[in-house]
């Protein structure tokens, strides 16, 4: 800690404004080892908000004004500047005055596309419509067909009850969604497309659904 605090003191001297703060200090007050740790600190590819980066090629960071934001190379050096390991594949957004950071790992498992979307409460809502037309024959997505649509009907509608209070509690719980996928069965690696394959699509998409729920988010949770 004592560390980062020096580096906020010569950094609030630096003459990169994206990270200019406030201090009493002045650039001839700097011992020669400060002076070098300043200008390491300014060759770092500062991004002053408000901006917007693309992180991991598929996400979107909106960098508010009053704040800045350094990509993974120069993350990684900021962390050895401050003399920690590390990992390479983070990003760093704080305040101007770097009066705190937040360092942010993306996780491409079980990344959903934002355009593809189950909505669980429109699916159970169709299969309560199918159960009361009595369909003679229901045809499903894997398996034999059933000698009862209904059975059919009943066995989907108890997955996907179970799947969205599964996925709830893992959203509720902190539990990330890699981790909550880790659960379900491994898809089969010789199938493009098996039942546990799209068990695990299926998951992802409620995951995110439940996630967007859980945050205020859903159209169903907007005021």
């Amino acid at each position: 800690m004592q560390r980062f605090a020096w580096l906020a003191a010569v950094i609030a001297v630096a003459a990169t404004p994206a990270v200019r703060a406030q201090s009493s200090a002045t650039p001839d007050q700097l011992t020669p080892q400060q002076r070098e740790l300043r200008d390491q600190l300014n060759a770092l590819h500062w991004v002053a908000g408000p901006a917007t980066e693309t992180v991991a090629g598929n996400s979107t960071l909106v960098v508010p004004a009053g704040y800045v934001y350094l990509g993974a190379s120069d993350t990684a050096r900021f962390e050895e500047l401050n003399e920690n390991v590390p990992s390479g594949k983070e990003v760093m957004i704080a305040p101007r005055n770097l009066s705190w950071t937040a360092y942010l790992l993306f996780d491409d498992a079980g990344y959903v596309k934002d355009d593809e979307k189950i909505d669980a409460p429109a699916l159970l809502k169709a299969l309560n419509e199918i159960d009361s037309l009595h369909p003679k024959i229901a045809v499903p997505g894997h398996g034999a067909l059933p000698a009862e649509p209904a059975v059919l009907v009943e066995r989907t509608r108890a997955y996907m009850t179970q799947l969205r209070g599964e996925m709830r509690a893992a959203v509720q719980e902190g539990v990330p969604m890699k981790r909550a996928l880790d659960a379900l069965p491994p898809a089969d690696e010789n199938r493009p497309v098996s039942l546990n394959s799209r068990k695990r699509r299926n998951a992802a998409r409620v995951y995110v659904e439940e996630e967007k729920d859980v945050m205020g988010l859903s159209a169903d949770s907007l005021p």
